[in-house]
Order: structure tokens, then C-alpha cells, then sequence
């Protein structure tokens, strides 16, 4: 390989390398279904189908908000002001990954990324949570 191939090719990597570094991790956010119901949650343009008993993995990255319905009234949270404690969060291949159980009176509790979702009896939970919706869309 010539020596201005090596230069081109050692540039492209180390821009790809910054690049990489510039950017932030991707949130994931688990959501188990503890409502004893079934729900739809919209989180950015995506509607996700979550049978109770079961969970999804969304990534709210270019919203807010989390949206949850269960065809009789519609909750929204503000999912952007809280803040987690390392302790909360799982490293993935392509981000953070923090583990919510949204239960029957609504809530959504965050719960550390060693507990076996569901949980019956909720721990203590850091400033902030466990989240209430903002607003009641009925």
C-alpha cells in the first residue's frame, strides 16, 4: 500500500473515531406492562402494541414525551427532566439502557438494570420518580 493511501486511510479512521466519540449514547428505555391492561405507548412517531404482562424496548431520542394510552384515556409524561444516577443505567452496544414498569395506578418506576421485571412491591425511587403524567388527554 502506497504511503498516501496509508495517510488517506489513517484520516478516514481517526474522523470516524471522532466522530463516534462526539456522539452521545442513545437512550433505550424497557417498558413492562404491569398496568393490567393492555396499552399503546407513542414515543416519538413510533406506536408501540404492549399486551399486559410483557414489555418493549423504545429509544425516545427526538422526544420528550411518552405518550400511553389504554383506549379509554390517554396519559403523557415528561420523560426529558429526570435525572438517573449511574446506577440506573445498563451500557448496550449502541447506548444506556434504563428499565421502567409502568403499574396499575399509573406510575412509572425506574428499577436498577439487575431486577427481573415485573417487580410486585416497588423500591425506593430516586428525586423524580416515580413518574405521573403531566397531563390526562381523556
Amino acid at each position: 500500500m502506497s504511503n498516501v493511501k496509508r495517510v488517506v486511510l489513517s484520516f478516514g479512521l481517526v474522523g470516524m473515531a471522532l466522530l463516534c466519540v462526539a456522539c452521545p449514547p442513545v437512550l433505550h428505555i424497557m417498558l413492562y406492562n404491569n398496568t393490567g391492561t393492555n396499552i399503546s405507548v407513542h414515543v416519538a412517531e413510533t406506536t408501540y402494541s404492549l399486551s399486559t404482562g410483557s414489555s418493549t424496548r423504545v429509544s425516545p431520542e427526538t422526544s420528550p414525551w411518552l405518550t400511553i394510552s389504554d383506549g379509554g384515556k390517554t396519559l403523557k409524561y415528561d420523560i426529558s427532566k429526570f435525572g438517573l444516577p449511574s446506577e440506573y443505567f445498563k451500557p448496550v452496544w449502541n447506548g444506556r439502557l434504563v428499565q421502567f414498569q409502568i403499574q396499575p395506578d399509573w406510575r412509572i418506576y425506574i428499577l436498577k438494570p439487575d431486577v427481573v421485571m415485573p417487580l410486585q412491591e416497588m423500591p425506593s425511587q430516586p428525586p423524580g420518580f416515580p413518574l405521573i403524567p403531566t397531563t390526562d388527554m381523556k
